[in-house]
């Protein structure tokens, strides 16, 4: 009984370093949500145009997202509705990767869309891909596409 009194505190030490050890290999940090749609930049229409929902599938409770890609122009994506808060939860967004530093000009990082689905149900989220600037109206951006992403939680 005195032998494991007087290993206690060396027992205590390595589950202190192990754990450190596990922080920093790891990062400290879990892996991104699995992505359940891609929106890669479409072009150029003059008017809107709806394309069909993409359909996803998720466990309640679980975190999910959606990458939108992204240009220095002339065309952006934008969440313009995050469906229904009662079924999934907006958890924020940010850019994927790095343009160095100093950015280097002209880089645009795709975005990562993260939701946390919350209870069983349908809802839409919906992006719309503007063009940064309509015809005949340069300070002004115009809607171009509009992606659905219909998400069920079961």
């Amino acid at each position: 009984m005195a032998e494991w009194q007087a290993l206690r505190p060396v027992k205590a030490g390595f589950a202190v370093i192990g754990c450190l050890l596990m922080t920093v290999a790891c990062g400290g940090t879990s892996p991104p949500p699995p992505v359940v749609a891609s929106l890669p930049i479409t072009g150029y229409p003059l008017h809107p145009v709806t394309l069909i929902p993409k359909l996803a599938r998720v466990a309640p409770g679980h975190a999910f997202s959606v990458i939108a890609d992204a240009t220095d122009g002339p065309m952006a994506w934008r969440l313009t509705s995050a469906g229904l808060p009662a079924i999934v939860k907006a958890n924020g967004s940010a850019p994927i990767g790095s343009c160095g530093t100093p950015p280097k000009a002209g880089c645009a990082l795709p975005v990562r869309y993260i939701f946390l689905a919350r209870a069983r149900g349908t809802t839409t989220i919906v992006w719309t891909e503007y063009a940064l600037a309509c015809p005949g109206q340069p300070a002004r951006a115009c809607a171009a596409v509009i992606q659905p992403v219909r998400v069920t939680v079961t």
